[in-house]
């Protein structure tokens, strides 16, 4: 139980990571391809998956939230110009 609460945060932060790629215009192969999966089936898991808990679950809104800010807080302009534009679609 303790191996697989440990790798709960580094499967919703690839959640994450797939969703923010997938807004940037990454295609879904591509986005599989980075993370060394051959099947872009992964990324739409993910995506989904993020969407779930994104609605559900408070504690990883607040996760993905401190992400984008850490984002617009160190990267170039148009990287945080495009995440000011980002929506999440139910």
């Amino acid at each position: 139980m303790l191996f697989r609460s440990g790798i709960r945060p580094l499967v919703e932060l690839r959640f994450i990571f797939f969703f923010i790629a997938r807004q940037m215009r990454y295609t879904l192969l591509e986005i599989g391809q980075y993370i060394g999966k051959r099947d872009h089936s992964t990324v739409i898991h993910g995506i989904t998956t993020f969407r779930s808990l994104y609605e559900t679950d408070h504690n990883f809104r607040q996760k993905y939230q401190a992400i984008v800010n850490i984002i617009k807080s160190n990267y170039e302009p148009s990287v945080v110009e495009h995440l000011n534009q980002m929506e999440i679609e139910s």
